[in-house]
């Protein structure tokens, strides 16, 4: 019985994400730091793809005029998009005060284009 609660324990997390509210916002607006939704879904063209040493994948989205990094972690595994390609990432908004920008950081989905390999 305790194996079966610990089990329960682990989907409710799953769970309750599957409810959550994404906002649509633009790499625009987000980046400008007054955003005051925490969980969005953003639209960008990747213009960057690194990996860093902690594991944690950095992805830069641009807009018009502004960019988000978007960051998936080794936790929250996703596929590593091309540069060119015009991607949607839902997540946590963050401000990443080390790099002084806007993070969604972590990504907890990303959209595959038409034709994309899957992971």
């Amino acid at each position: 019985m305790k194996q079966f609660l610990l089990f329960l324990g682990f989907l409710t997390p799953l769970t309750a994400s599957a409810q959550r509210r994404y906002w649509d916002v633009s790499v625009d607006s987000l980046a400008t730091g007054r955003v005051a939704h925490t969980h969005v879904a953003v639209r960008g063209r990747v213009t960057l793809v690194r990996r860093e040493q902690d594991g944690d994948l950095h992805i830069k989205l641009v807009g018009r005029t502004g960019f988000i990094v978007a960051e998936c972690i080794p936790a929250l595994p996703c596929r590593v998009p091309k540069v060119g390609e015009r991607v949607t990432v839902r997540g946590i908004v963050r401000w990443d005060a080390e790099h002084h920008w806007v993070e969604v950081h972590p990504v907890e989905w990303m959209s595959f284009p038409v034709g994309a390999e899957l992971p």
